[in-house]
């Protein structure tokens, strides 16, 4: 877990506080940040003491008085003192940015390096906060879930992430371009209300600012704000480079990637396991992604999809059809006592379908599962469509037959370009259920007479990850509790090539809405296109089956205690 880091110095006279914002004002504020049950480390002066005891009292196990000192204590102000006089930038609003100010604001990186050095909680990871950064916040409830996902991970990687709304200052710059960029005016290369690291990143950055900032004082006679200050070290120093997510002095300040967020399974848990199967070879096809389900005869059954392209590393797409046609093969297997295919059995197309001309062809994405002894299964396709537009199919899986029967084309329940990723929720003795989306969660059920989806059921999320969250398993009882079902969704960040992200989330079985899940997670890389539509669980182990590229399946295991269900949601 993470630990948070803040300081309150009443910097300003009490009985003309800076814009009416007095110490109860800022307390408020804070309070948005305590409430989310983080772990906060605080530096206080005696104005603020009392108030802040009062909040440990409410939350004794997760806020720490690391110290009861004033600006006038810090290390930023002592080596000012040694100097008969220092300047503040002129462009600056004088009320609020006072000499104070500015020595608060420097005095960050100290108050790090000393909970560090004390590290409470034993943590891998700190954050700076500002102590009132929720005034920025312009939605609080979605805003305080992420805070609680950082302070919850398990960050493995090291790294100094710090948001910013300026790109770097040039490396070239003379001086003299140098000083008007961070004396006299303020430079937003960095925000500076919120920045993260593992302890050495951090630790190096105290060093930096020990070695650095008194000859920064010598030479400019200046004192600026930390901003300033952090862009001119990363001009002077080359081999300092802090990581940089573009952010605004908002909600999207704390909002950082997810990349930093999440866990490569391949990386960062120690039972990791892959095999890869010995897929038949179909001329110009290629295996990819595998959906898997515990069959009504015991065995377990998987639907391995072939398809006539490849995807590069770059993200572009190579054909393997004179007319770019994409085609998709659906493969099913038996698998053995060691999650190995014995068999391979191509499955062909419903034939009740009409087919139409089209750049897709075939069953795209099929997910199975067993329903009142019966195999069903759901999928995307175009060429299936009377509308042209991609749409849902859902039917039987016929394993006799070896083909897909019973299919019919589900109409949305509103009319969209491209429908794909509804995720089945299968509860024993009763009709499957589809989740539609994710946020606002909407759940529904095929009605036959019209072959269309009809929402009946609709969950407000607060939690803002599920904004972003697609269908990628289907939900089925959960082994370890049976009051809860069990899957997998997915997430992208970046357009191209984009990076996924996956999670496991538990919804209430009666109610079927979401009650925790993991953090996000990569599989083999931490940042790359991996998908997945296939998880087994067992007793004590989690199985997925993956593409990587759109190709390369793999069978990849872990440790059910090493996926931690972390998060609450809300």
């Amino acid at each position: 877990m993470t630990t948070f880091v803040t300081a309150f110095m009443n910097i300003y006279p009490k009985d003309d506080p800076y814009a009416g914002k007095d110490i109860r004002w800022r307390f408020d504020r804070f309070f948005k940040l305590v409430e989310t049950g983080i772990q906060i480390c605080v530096y206080v002066d005696e104005s603020g003491e009392e108030l802040l005891q009062q909040c440990v009292e409410l939350f004794p196990d997760t806020i720490r008085i690391m110290r009861v000192m004033n600006i006038y204590d810090t290390r930023i102000h002592k080596l000012c003192e040694q100097y008969d006089s220092i300047n503040l930038p002129q462009s600056r609003n004088k009320p609020k940015d006072t000499y104070e100010y500015m020595v608060l604001m420097n005095s960050k990186i100290e108050f790090m390096y000393d909970t560090i050095q004390k590290n409470p909680w034993n943590s891998t990871h700190f954050a700076w906060i500002d102590f009132n950064v929720a005034h920025v916040f312009k939605n609080i409830p979605e805003t305080q879930e992420y805070i609680k996902l950082i302070g919850n991970a398990r960050i493995t990687r090291e790294f100094l992430l710090i948001p910013g709304c300026w790109y770097s200052l040039l490396p070239d710059s003379s001086d003299e371009v140098i000083q008007k960029s961070v004396l006299d005016t303020i430079h937003w290369r960095f925000c500076g209300g919120f920045f993260i690291g593992d302890r050495q990143s951090i630790v190096q950055f105290y060093d930096l600012y020990q070695e650095y900032f008194p000859g920064f004082l010598f030479q400019y006679r200046q004192l600026t704000w930390e901003v300033n200050f952090w862009a001119w070290l990363e001009w002077k120093i080359p081999d300092w480079n802090p990581n940089w997510f573009l952010a605004d002095h908002d909600d999207s300040i704390v909002r950082m990637p997810y990349e930093y967020l999440s866990l490569c399974l391949s990386k960062d848990t120690e039972s990791y396991q892959l095999q890869v199967y010995d897929y038949p070879i179909i001329e110009s096809f290629r295996p990819m992604s595998a959906s898997v389900t515990m069959l009504s005869n015991g065995y377990l059954g998987l639907n391995t999809r072939y398809v006539n392209y490849t995807l590069t590393a770059t993200g572009s797409y190579i054909f393997h059809h004179p007319d770019r046609v994409i085609i998709t093969k659906n493969i099913f297997s038996y698998l053995n006592h060691n999650m190995v295919p014995i068999s391979f059995t191509e499955i062909e197309n419903p034939d009740e379908l009409t087919s139409h001309d089209c750049l897709f062809h075939g069953i795209e994405d099929i997910r199975i599962w067993t329903e009142n002894e019966s195999l069903r299964y759901i999928g995307t396709s175009v060429n299936y469509s009377p509308s042209g537009k991609n749409r849902i199919i859902y039917g039987k899986y016929d394993m006799i037959q070896q083909r897909l029967v019973e299919s019919n084309v589900i109409e949305p329940p509103t009319d969209t370009y491209c429908e794909k990723n509804w995720t089945p929720v299968v509860v024993t003795g009763e009709n499957t259920r589809f989740v539609y989306k994710w946020y606002p969660m909407e759940i529904g059920t095929i009605h036959p007479e019209t072959n269309s989806l009809q929402i009946n059921t609709t969950y407000s999320i607060v939690s803002p990850i599920f904004k972003k969250l697609r269908g990628s398993t289907y939900f089925r009882e959960f082994l370890s509790d049976s009051r809860y079902l069990i899957g997998l969704l997915h997430f992208s960040e970046r357009e191209w090539p984009r990076f996924y992200f996956h999670q496991l989330i538990l919804l209430d079985k009666t109610t079927l809405k979401p009650v925790r899940c993991t953090q996000p997670f990569s599989f083999q890389d931490r940042t790359s296109i991996e998908f997945c539509i296939g998880l087994y669980e067992d007793k004590d182990r989690y199985h997925f089956w993956t593409s990587y590229f759109d190709r390369d399946p793999a069978n990849i295991s872990i440790l059910k205690t090493e996926l931690p269900f972390c998060i609450e949601v809300v």
